[in-house]
């Protein structure tokens, strides 16, 4: 301050202040009102954990992120790994057994996959009264497949038989501005040509029915489900080729195979 009177007085009098409306000095307070162009992202608690846990996953993030999401959708979301897991060993299984010619006999390669499948679930799951339920009911699921009235969709004699058929297009996607190509991948569980020159494409689900589910509710799930996602197979595949398509999903906990028109 270089008007040292002022800076004199102001010294001697503790109680004055330098922002009085009497004083040269006066600082003039600005206020910058706030407004907020958006709503705040809203996240569901399955949102909210699948980014904690991408986040947490990645060494290069020091972050300590607490954990906010409620016991129950933790446990849902965890029940779904769980499932997927499984799914992901019967799908193997079955790719196996149509690919390979084993000469042991079924139960027997099953006992010698069930150690694998328990290591596979074990990073699902700490619950071993869970984890001995599901293998033995993974181990009745394998053999009722591939015994059954449906085996015959294993066999790998037919023409053109695939499994776990990797398919890859290009799509168009609209932006605002600009047409987008997008690179898509798909994945077709049983594909193959029978002896009346038909294509089929098969789509396995390892989902279980409730109790308090009917068969034919189930089932009709299952049609409203999956017949777009089947449908979306069947318009590759005639891209490829000119013939008749069936389509149709394979309920390996019924033993029933649903054809869809």
């Amino acid at each position: 301050i270089k008007d040292h009177e002022l800076l004199h007085s102001t010294l001697h009098r503790p109680n004055y202040s330098l922002t009085g409306t009497s004083n040269k000095y006066t600082q003039n307070k600005k206020v910058t009102k706030i407004f907020r162009q958006k709503e705040p992202i809203n996240l569901t608690g399955n949102e909210s954990l699948y980014l904690q846990k991408t986040l947490l996953k990645n060494p290069s993030n020091n972050i300590s992120i607490p954990r906010t999401t409620e016991p129950y959708e933790e446990t849902v979301f965890k029940e779904r790994e769980f499932r997927a897991a499984v799914g992901t060993l019967l799908h193997e299984f079955f790719e196996h057994h149509t690919t390979e010619k084993s000469a042991l006999p079924l139960k027997l390669r099953i006992e010698k996959t069930k150690g694998y499948w328990r290591r596979s679930l074990q990073k699902e799951t700490i619950d071993t009264t869970m984890l001995d339920k599901t293998i033995r009911l993974m181990k009745e699921l394998t053999i009722q497949t591939l015994t059954g009235k449906n085996a015959w969709i294993f066999d790998s004699s037919f023409k053109d038989s695939s499994n776990e058929l990797e398919i890859s297009t290009r799509e168009e996607s609209f932006s605002s501005k600009n047409l987008l190509w997008v690179e898509r991948d798909y994945i077709v569980d049983r594909s193959f040509i029978d002896k009346n020159e038909e294509r089929w494409i098969i789509d396995y689900k390892t989902s279980i029915k409730p109790d308090d589910q009917s068969e034919e509710s189930f089932i009709a799930n299952l049609r409203t489900s999956h017949s777009p996602q089947l449908q979306k197979y069947a318009s590759l595949f005639s891209d490829l080729e000119d013939r008749p398509i069936k389509k149709a999903i394979f309920a390996i906990s019924l033993n029933k195979l649903i054809v869809i028109k």
